[in-house]
């Protein structure tokens, strides 16, 4: 499908820490740089002592940051859109373990995404 003129195409990327496993190192994470106008997070190579590799996101939101907070933040805005007819994609991407399911569906006591939507545009 070719984008119109007037046509507005955004991606976002955001990151969301999940909190650390008791077998995982915490010192990998250096810092969340919030003085750009991007996040940048800030990550030690494991395979090289002392070398930092630097991230840019649209947001960043550590391991504190709850379902509500994300969702108020991040979905809640778009959501006219979408009853607007504008195609809109929300996906969970990450290794094995990193939160997808959580992120998305949630549980009972602190639902996901999908809950979130599907409640707020009922």
């Amino acid at each position: 499908m070719e984008q119109k003129k007037n046509e507005v195409s955004k991606v976002r990327v955001i990151v969301r820490i999940r909190p650390f496993l008791p077998t995982e190192s915490h010192y990998s994470i250096l810092e969340i740089d919030r003085s750009d106008k991007s996040p940048v997070l800030e990550l030690l190579n494991p395979s090289v002592k002392g070398e930092v590799h630097r991230y840019s996101f649209d947001a960043c939101y550590q391991t504190e940051a709850t379902q509500e907070i994300i969702f108020d933040s991040e979905i809640k805005p778009v959501l006219g859109e979408i009853l607007n007819g504008v195609n809109t994609t929300i996906f969970a991407y990450g290794n094995t373990g990193a939160g997808k399911t959580f992120t998305m569906q949630g549980t009972p006591d602190q639902p996901g995404f999908i809950p979130r939507v599907g409640k707020s545009v009922l």
